[in-house]
């Protein structure tokens, strides 16, 4: 945008556009530049290409720690590193590109600062190099803060590869967004497991509570964590956890969340080996057994003649399982069809046989 288009006051009179013209014009552009120097770390060139002149703003000093009014070898300065790309580019500026790069540079003091430095040139017009102007500003601290920012994204990442976590988040609306990872672990598209589509891989008995439990949470602004089966579209069964917690700012406005599922146990999965249940069955055995049956709490504990509270307390892990009830839910669990395989370091087998009528 031109400056005079910029500098344009709309709505005035003719008497106050010529006034406030004339207070405007006895500005000097130096006043502006020193503005913005006295701002922070940055400080402005000019080159005139038909005398070879070249003329740096005091905070050109400044930053480069040198003394005022002297020569400015800033080639000397560059990091030995960073050299000859700025080189290239430089070269670049002389036929007309403009300029962006940073670099480093190593002061008198021996401190490294990291400098950004654009430039342009400006031409006659004949289209011929008549001026280039830059602007030099000490980034030291940005990239400081991506350094930190690239470190902690790393290690983020490198944990979650080290729990086996997949990583999900949602907007401030509370609706859950799932990364692709969520399909390679469940077998359910991003789209379909996004909002409460996740609800659709637990236990049908345990969709309502785990929603209820999330809103509540969610409303509260305070940390999710739900322990439960998940479907998977191979017909596995994993224990998991959910957890999430809000991200908020230093005024304690929530500005995003973030979670993770984790899986428990290693997929049960359907074996052709049959063999008697384990010596010591798990709640988590014990509840995908159960849902490879299709059966709700209320199923097993009418099979197996118990309190549906004792199968929930169990599967819970509320308690010990004492020998008769271990005794009634394995009876039961064998007598529909339930045969588990023979255990080793990573997972249990389950074979289920449908008995003939």
């Amino acid at each position: 945008m031109p400056t005079r288009r910029l500098m344009h006051l709309h709505g005035a009179t003719s008497n106050g556009e010529r006034l406030e013209r004339r207070k405007f014009q006895g500005v000097s552009s130096v006043h502006f530049l020193k503005l913005i120097e006295d701002q922070g770390e940055v400080g402005f060139w000019t080159k005139d290409f038909a005398t070879g002149a070249t003329t740096c703003s005091a905070g050109i000093y400044r930053m480069l720690s040198a003394e005022a009014g002297m020569p400015i070898d800033l080639l000397h300065m560059i990091h030995p590193e960073d050299r000859e790309q700025h080189d290239l580019v430089e070269a670049g500026l002389m036929h007309g590109h403009p300029m962006d790069i940073d670099f480093r540079i190593i002061r008198a003091d021996g401190t490294i600062r990291w400098i950004n430095h654009r430039a342009e040139v400006i031409f006659d017009e004949h289209g011929a190099s008549m001026r280039a102007i830059g602007v030099l500003r000490d980034v030291t601290e940005r990239r400081e803060l991506k350094r930190i920012v690239d470190r902690s994204w790393a290690r983020h990442q490198k944990l979650l590869s080290l729990i086996g976590g997949v990583e999900w988040g949602l907007d401030l609306s509370g609706r859950l967004l799932f990364r692709q990872a969520w399909s390679k672990f469940s077998g359910q598209s991003v789209a379909d497991a996004s909002g409460l589509g996740w609800l659709d891989r637990l236990p049908p008995e345990g969709r309502l509570a785990a929603q209820r439990h999330w809103e509540e949470v969610f409303d509260q602004q305070a940390n999710f964590d739900l322990e439960t089966s998940l479907l998977c579209a191979d017909g596995t069964v994993t224990e998991i956890q959910l957890i999430a917690a809000p991200i908020a700012e230093l005024d304690g406005t929530v500005t995003e969340w973030i979670g993770m599922v984790r899986p428990l146990s290693a997929p049960v999965t359907i074996s052709a080996d049959r063999t008697t249940p384990p010596l010591n069955l798990t709640r988590r055995q014990i509840r995908a057994a159960r849902l490879l049956l299709g059966w709700t709490h209320e199923d097993l504990a009418t099979e197996a003649r118990i309190s549906v509270s004792s199968i929930r307390r169990v599967e819970e892990g509320e308690r010990a399982m004492r020998s008769t009830t271990y005794h009634a839910i394995s009876t039961a669990l064998l007598a529909n069809g339930i045969e588990f395989g023979p255990n080793d370091t990573t997972s249990t087998t389950i074979t289920v046989h449908h008995n003939e009528a």
